[in-house]
């Protein structure tokens, strides 16, 4: 049961002021930050680059493997927008740890462990990958990760494992799960519209890094059936489509918008595939991507607002488990913003940012510390992890509407991580077995695959 209150200790912050953004924008990041290098707020470093993690359902400290990636990503976004290298090592050494060192792979030394036991999914490690891909677009594609492998190597090795499950059923697309012998259909059948656009979206940057012309070929394929099987004849987006379900083979699914008690639809996914489309514009140079890039946009900053602030079907019971939408629709507005030329757009962007920025400072103090991840209708979560990542990501993309985004070359972190504590279930990275008997366990998934 939420509780609802009126917040008397809130920030009251011109958001028009670029200087005064920029400091916001810092206490949000070190105040993320703070629940991975810091024990005060109940949550500690696991020595795999992620946080300890709780799993009870709708446990607003509990918190995802996947959700690791977006945490990182969020954190390296701010470190371009601002130039603040301040935790550049954290960041990297995290990935690198992550990545299992010079293994150089999320999925680790056994990618059958990783899929089968573990139940790592595509859309698990492209979050994860987004961030060493940052990092090759900011320091160089030659660059090598203190203790690890280099950051673009590791974004193109995850980028090449996800695109092994694209297949030709419903005319292409990338499976979800990578588990393909799940028994639960929904694992087994479905290609989801977040994968494809992290896809897509990869898929640009590295063809923009490299000029390798593979990349741009996947890119046109992607965009293209992203296009035609995820989007909508009014701009809205399906969640994915699913090869083989009780409706028929190929069926997309659709969001059910606005029906009381019915969260089929969030934000994340528009604004993803708002952010893939308006990057690989970036390359294609085809008005024609951006525009459909536009018309997504346009829908959903009508759908997913209250009075012009950002508000999603489900708020303000979203269960933080399970989903963090407004950050990653964030993003994707804030890559679109400076990639359109159409002002009106441009301007509803701000004011719909502006005015979310106005309603989240309601709900914290001082020091950054907010406690409702639901900004048009308030509740109280208690200061948590989920709370600090959807703010930072809402102050990132004012920042890049006012101030635009850092040019100045970052130098890269020189330090590598410390040697990892002996694991154990809760440092596993993915929440499943102990570290130690991942070699034991893979061969019996490894037999019991062969069998089946």
């Amino acid at each position: 049961m939420w509780i609802f209150i009126t917040l008397v200790t809130a920030i009251t912050v011109n958001v028009n002021d670029k200087a005064a953004v920029k400091q916001l924008n810092k206490l949000a990041a070190q105040r993320l930050n703070s629940f991975y290098t810091t024990s005060g707020e109940g949550r500690t470093a696991d020595g795999k680059g992620c946080l300890r993690q709780h799993r009870a359902d709708n446990d607003p400290t509990s918190f995802n493997w996947y959700e690791c990636g977006v945490f990182w990503g969020a954190l390296m976004d701010y470190s371009e927008i601002s130039g603040d290298t301040q935790f550049l090592n954290t960041i990297t050494n995290s990935v690198t740890l992550a990545s299992y060192g010079k293994v150089g792979s999320f999925l680790g030394p056994d990618k059958t462990v990783s899929e089968v036991l573990h139940g790592v999914w595509n859309d698990d490690i492209m979050w994860w990958s987004l961030v060493p891909l940052a990092g090759a677009r900011r320091f160089g594609i030659d660059q090598t990760m203190p203790g690890g492998i280099g950051y673009f190597q590791l974004a193109k090795n995850t980028y090449n494992e996800v695109f092994q499950l694209w297949t030709d059923e419903c005319d292409g697309g990338i499976y979800w799960s990578r588990y393909r012998n799940s028994p639960k259909d929904n694992e087994r059948y479905s290609k989801s519209a977040i994968t494809n656009a992290q896809h897509l979206y990869s898929g640009s940057v590295l063809y923009s890094l490299t000029g390798d012309k593979t990349f741009l070929a996947n890119s046109y394929k992607m965009f293209d059936w992203i296009a035609q099987k995820l989007v909508l004849s009014d701009y809205m987006t399906a969640d994915g489509i699913s090869v083989k379900s009780k409706l028929g083979d190929c069926t997309i699914s659709i969001p059910k918008e606005g029906k009381p008690g019915v969260f089929t639809s969030h934000s994340y996914i528009p604004g993803t595939i708002v952010g893939a489309m308006a990057t690989f514009y970036g390359v294609s140079k085809n008005t024609t991507h951006l525009s459909l890039a536009e018309n997504i946009a346009k829908k959903a900053l009508n759908q997913f607002q209250t009075n012009g602030i950002i508000t999603d079907y489900c708020d303000p019971n979203c269960d933080v488990t399970s989903v963090n939408p407004k950050g990653t629709y964030l993003r994707g507005l804030g890559i679109l913003y400076q990639k359109t030329q159409d002002q009106k757009l441009k301007d509803l962007i701000k004011n719909t940012v502006q005015k979310s920025t106005t309603a989240m400072l309601n709900t914290c103090d001082s020091n950054m510390k907010c406690n409702s991840a639901s900004w048009a209708k308030p509740q109280i979560l208690e200061n948590n992890i989920h709370v600090a990542m959807n703010n930072l990501e809402l102050l990132n993309t004012l920042s890049i509407i006012l101030n635009g985004v850092n040019d100045d070359k970052l130098a890269p972190p020189t330090q590598p991580p410390p040697a990892a504590p002996v694991a154990d279930i809760d440092a596993n990275p993915t929440g499943g077995a102990a570290q130690n008997s991942f070699y034991i366990v893979s061969v019996f998934v490894l037999l019991a695959t062969l069998i089946n």
